[in-house]
């Protein structure tokens, strides 16, 4: 029976104490509002028709102006030094219930510092939490609604204000619930930032680029299209003489703005981006340049560029990046090189070979006369179009930008007029005409020395004594191709030999 009483009588926990002396309070306390004046028979109108009431009310009047005495005599009586007779000032009267720690967070909203009732009714509202008013109007009350009602407005401010912010204090900047990006990413879709390539603005944070509640652009930018770009990457390379009309329509119809899984945050791999606007039957035809598998920009620049057609460098020199420039240059050189090599060559493709524009001789045929290739007589090579299988199309070290001096290629596939009676080989012992060199040359000469003894055409004289100083190598009206007007070899003679 002792064993049984000291078991009642032994010490409570100290939580279970600090419990019991809370619930005596609150009994003390509503023992007391029940012998004290019903304070709505004058104050109803606090309460009146109000959607939200304050828990506080229902607790008694007297549990937050304990300094109000001498009811029911009006005036009532302060007898704290609390304006209202409150218990305590604000915000620590309130702190009495609510938990302190929600308020004195890292970063403290300025309105906690004016009092609770700032914003909020002590006693009875018709808005949610028992606001003053609307969640937004309440926060218009200090800060200014223009800067939250520009032409483009953010979703998220139409939810309220304390969709993104604390009403009343955090641990991160700006009142926000979250962390940088993180509050940003509880609406939008992570997945859309945080692919292979990230831009580094995102590092900056969303509103590096983006206002947070409205602004006068479009996707509530702070500056309108490229402008807001060239905040931070150099406007020069953008304006040059040869502009990319991409660039006019804005650089996010390339890039992706936040991140992406092609490099540079193009929104497409390699030429499929360019191949949007561009027309891809242009770059697939039958013959494709090899630099259109090293992609667009191996010669163009995206942006813009000083050359045309938005080219790394000028003319031919982007060419010789690859070709060998040696190729190109010699004793003598095709005209038509000075017009660019896209006077003859497509840059990107073509149903001919050689990436030609059009085929052999059509494209020789744009500058050269097509009527000195036409006359009665044909000469079998140019009506088969096989200009290139004597003539070089870019430079040579012999005249006519042939392959090989005159005489050795015509001789290639006329090599039986060497071996037969020929005005070359000659009729008898004396031998025919010297073709080059005069056979009565000095050994021992080096070739230049030797050049200089070349027996010169006694017509054309600017041009070596060659079997095209007879024959027209390309066509002629008269017989075996006979450049001057004879019918017989005898007349042809004559022309040089007066009899």
């Amino acid at each position: 029976m002792l064993r049984s009483l000291t078991t009642v009588v032994r010490p409570a926990p100290a939580a279970s104490l600090l419990a019991l002396l809370a619930l005596l309070a609150f009994v003390a306390r509503g023992a007391a509002a029940a012998e004290t004046p019903k304070c709505t028979a004058c104050h109803a109108k606090i309460t009146s028709g109000k959607k939200v009431v304050h828990a506080a009310v229902d607790m008694g009047c007297d549990s937050c102006h304990s300094g109000i005495a001498g009811v029911p005599k009006v005036p009532h009586q302060n007898t704290s030094k609390v304006a209202k007779g409150l218990t305590a000032e604000q915000p620590e009267l309130c702190y009495g219930c609510h938990d302190k720690g929600a308020f004195v967070k890292k970063t403290v909203h300025a309105a906690v510092g004016m009092g609770c009732t700032g914003c909020h009714s002590p006693h009875a509202s018709a808005y949610e939490r028992l606001l003053t008013g609307k969640y937004a109007e309440v926060c218009y009350q200090c800060h200014d609604k223009g800067m939250f009602s520009k032409k483009t407005v953010h979703a998220a401010v139409n939810m309220g204000c304390t969709s993104c912010h604390n009403p009343h204090s955090t641990d991160v900047p700006k009142l926000l619930k979250a962390e940088g990006n993180d509050v940003c990413l509880k609406c939008h879709d992570k997945g859309r930032f945080t692919k292979k390539v990230v831009h580094a603005a995102l590092g900056m944070g969303c509103t590096g680029c983006h206002d947070p509640h409205s602004t006068t652009a479009e996707k509530l930018l702070k500056a309108d299209g490229n402008d807001l770009c060239l905040q931070c990457h150099d406007k020069a390379k953008f304006t040059q003489k040869t502009v990319h009309a991409a660039v006019g329509m804005g650089c996010t119809s390339c890039h992706n703005p936040h991140s992406a899984d092609a490099p540079k945050l193009l929104s497409a791999e390699g030429n499929d981006l360019c191949l949007q606007c561009h027309d891809k039957a242009k770059f697939t035809q039958k013959t494709v340049h090899a630099a259109v598998s090293m992609g667009c920009t191996g010669c163009h620049n995206p942006h813009s560029t000083p050359a045309d057609k938005l080219l790394k460098v000028d003319g031919t020199a982007l060419c010789y990046q690859c070709h060998d420039k040696e190729k190109f240059e010699d004793k003598y050189v095709h005209a038509a090189l000075d017009m660019g090599c896209t006077g003859c060559h497509s840059p990107h493709s073509s149903k001919n070979e050689r990436l030609l524009v059009s085929p052999v001789p059509d494209v020789c045929m744009t500058c050269h006369d097509k009527a000195a290739f036409s006359k009665k007589n044909v000469h079998p090579p140019v009506a088969s179009s096989m200009c290139l299988s004597c003539h070089s199309p870019h430079a040579s070290e012999y005249v006519a930008v042939l392959l090989k001096s005159p005489s050795v290629v015509c001789l290639e596939c006329h090599e039986e007029v060497a071996k037969k009676p020929h005005a070359i080989s000659g009729f008898g012992k004396a031998g025919g005409h010297p073709l080059g060199l005069p056979k009565k040359t000095k050994k021992g000469k080096d070739k230049k020395e030797r050049e200089k003894d070349i027996l010169m055409d006694p017509i054309r004289k600017d041009r070596p004594f060659s079997c095209s100083s007879c024959h027209n190598p390309h066509s002629s009206d008269y017989v075996r191709l006979f450049r001057y007007a004879a019918n017989t070899a005898m007349q042809l003679c004559q022309l040089c030999h007066k009899m």
